[in-house]
């Protein structure tokens, strides 16, 4: 709980325009359907809108009772709304699907002591052969169907065709109960020297995948917050440029000549300048740009495939320039 402030502040910091949103059981503990003991929590202010466990403005609070060998199930459940995951059901929750815009950096957060299970782990498990197998990679390239462990639905992976490129660039992040740097099947060991249920060899599977961070749950309080700014680090480093440049406001007594703007990538030493089109529907799969309102702009729009082949270019260490001065350059 504590972490997840501190994590907000640190991704503020940076000037990002960012969301959390949190899938877990919300409140101060329950008793579920089977009647088991869960966990919950609530996220104070000032992430959290108020004191009842409520949405912020960037913070959105899904409740779903996440099941410890289960979360990419609910991830992908939830998700799509798929039968036996949607809101009201045991393992389902709000939709939460439109809190995604399609323009931001997607970071994943697993926390738990265990493995989200696949059909080879734990040994022994018993997935029916009619349905698509859950792998390791289940969380990017699951086809959608039958969850395999039982009757309910689950969603299509993240990279799939159903979601576009809305998880392009995706990272898993996770603290969980990992041992060795080498050996994916070692579990780590907590101070009183018992062990978590798992290693959690699919979290591993995907972070490494992915390139994202981790941390040992058995490390305790120690390890949160470590974890949290390397989380933060890792956002921020991998976070889009967006596809929209605010033009400045000219210097008093000044003004902005239309026709003299030009937009420019610099790699290195070599510098690519885009031409400006008339309006987005002149982009076709050309590297240009145009204006948000040709006449009285406020802001430059990059086309598509320009935007693309900026946000690549500014993850290698790339720059993206709006100069003013010089004639326009126009397609």
């Amino acid at each position: 709980r504590d972490g997840l402030d501190d994590f907000a502040n640190l991704v503020a910091s940076s000037g990002l325009d960012y969301r959390v949103i949190l899938l877990s059981l919300k409140g101060r503990g329950r008793i579920n359907r089977e009647g088991s003991r869960r966990y919950a929590i609530c996220i104070p202010p000032p992430l959290a809108g108020d004191d009842s466990c409520g949405d912020g403005p960037r913070f959105f609070h899904v409740d779903v009772d996440i099941y410890s060998t289960q979360p990419v199930e609910q991830v992908l459940g939830t998700l799509a709304q798929s039968d036996g995951y949607a809101e009201g059901s045991s393992r389902g929750g709000r939709p939460w699907l439109e809190l995604l815009r399609p323009e931001a950096t997607k970071s994943f957060v697993f926390v738990t002591d265990d493995n989200s299970r696949t059909c080879d782990r734990p040994a022994g498990a018993r997935c029916d052969p009619s349905d698509p197998p859950l792998t390791a990679t289940s969380l990017e390239d699951f086809p959608g169907g039958g969850n395999p462990f039982n009757g309910r639905q689950l969603g299509p992976g993240l990279l799939t065709d159903t979601y576009g490129r809305l998880f392009d660039g995706y990272l898993v992040h996770a603290i969980y109960g990992w041992g060795s740097e080498s050996d994916p099947e070692v579990k780590c060991t907590y101070g009183d020297g018992t062990e978590p249920p798992s290693s959690g060899p699919t979290y591993t599977a995907l972070v490494q995948r992915t390139g994202g961070v981790r941390a040992r749950i058995c490390d305790g309080p120690a390890a949160w917050r470590p974890f949290f700014d390397a989380v933060a680090s890792s956002v921020t480093d991998a976070s889009r440029i967006a596809c929209e440049v605010d033009l400045p406001e000219p210097p008093a007594g000044e003004r902005l000549d239309v026709d003299r703007v030009n937009v420019a990538l610099r790699e290195g030493d070599a510098e690519t300048r885009f031409g400006r089109v008339d309006d987005a529907t002149a982009c076709a799969d050309r590297l240009g740009w145009y204006y948000d309102d040709p006449a009285a702009p406020s802001q430059v729009v990059l086309c598509p495939r320009t935007c693309e082949r900026v946000r690549e270019a500014v993850f290698d260490g790339g720059r993206l320039d709006v100069q003013f001065g010089c004639r326009t350059i126009v397609y």
